[in-house]
C-alpha cells in the first residue's frame, strides 16, 4: 500500500527534526504541500514521489534524500525549490547539490521545477491564510494533474482552478493580473485543517494505505494518508 501526504503547510521549521521527514518506508507520496522556511528529509525510504511542493528554506537543504536506499525509485517535478541565504537547494546522499541545476543534474529529477520566491500573502506569519499564494506567484499554473487522487486544497477550493494545478497547499481561484493588488484575510477561509499536534486522530486523517515515518514533532506517519494540516 501507499501512503499519501497533501495539502499541509509547515513553516519556520528548518530544523530536519521538525519538517516534514519521512523515515524507514516504502512508497510514500507527497503532494502539493507548502514548506516555509521548512525542510523535506527522507531516510531509509524507497520510492518515494515528490511533485507539486512548494518549498523555500533559507539555511540548510531543501530536500534531503539521505542514504542510496532512498535513492530508489525516487521520483520528484512540478516543484518549487527556492532557496536563500546560505540555503542549498538538497542533499544527495553524502553530496551537497547547490543550485537547482546541480541537483537536476546529479539526480535527473526535478525537470520541470522551479527556484523562484513563492510570492505569498504574509509570510513569516501565523495563520494558515498568510500562506496562500497571491495573484503574481510563479506557483500558479504550473503543477501537473492529480485528480485521481484528490481535488481541492487545504481550503476546501476545487483544483485547478486556472489552466493547470497550482504549486502548494492553495490554490490560486482569483483573476490573474499583474497590477493586482490582493488583500487576503481570514475571512477567505473555505475550510482549514486541523493543527498538527502530538496526537492525530481518526478526523484528521484518511486510512488507506501503511508505512511508517515522522511527519512532524515526533508524529508518527502509520496506517494513514494526512490531508490539510498545518504545523
Amino acid at each position: 500500500m501507499i501512503a499519501k501526504i497533501y495539502n499541509n503547510l509547515s513553516h519556520d521549521s528548518t530544523n530536519p527534526a521538525f519538517g516534514l521527514t519521512i523515515l524507514s518506508n516504502s512508497y510514500v507520496e507527497l503532494y502539493n504541500n507548502t514548506l516555509y522556511l521548512s525542510v523535506l528529509y527522507i531516510g531509509n525510504s524507497s520510492n518515494a514521489t515528490v511533485k507539486n511542493n512548494l518549498m523555500t528554506t533559507s539555511s540548510g537543504y531543501c530536500i534531503t534524500v539521505n542514504d542510496a536506499a532512498s535513492q530508489v525509485g525516487f521520483v520528484s517535478d512540478y516543484n518549487d525549490l527556492h532557496i536563500s541565504g546560505t540555503a542549498k537547494t538538497g542533499k544527495w546522499g553524502a553530496v551537497d547539490e547547490n543550485t537547482l541545476a546541480d541537483w537536476q543534474l546529479a539526480t535527473s529529477q526535478d525537470s520541470h521545477s522551479i527556484d523562484t520566491h513563492p510570492a505569498l500573502v504574509n509570510e513569516g506569519g501565523t495563520l494558515d491564510t498568510d500562506y496562500k499564494l497571491t495573484s503574481v506567484s510563479t506557483c500558479i499554473n504550473i503543477g501537473i494533474s492529480l485528480s485521481s487522487i484528490f481535488t481541492t486544497d487545504y481550503f476546501a477550493t476545487a483544483r485547478p482552478q486556472g489552466s493547470a494545478w497550482d504549486i502548494g497547499f492553495h490554490e490560486w481561484a482569483g483573476t490573474l493580473s499583474l497590477s493586482d493588488s490582493i488583500s487576503e484575510s481570514d475571512t477567505l477561509k473555505k475550510g482549514v485543517g486541523k493543527p498538527l499536534s502530538s496526537s492525530i486522530s481518526e478526523s484528521d486523517a484518511l486510512t488507506k494505505g501503511f508505512s511508517m515515518g515522522v511527519l512532524s514533532d515526533g508524529v508518527t506517519v502509520a496506517d494513514a494518508d494526512y490531508e490539510g494540516v498545518a504545523i
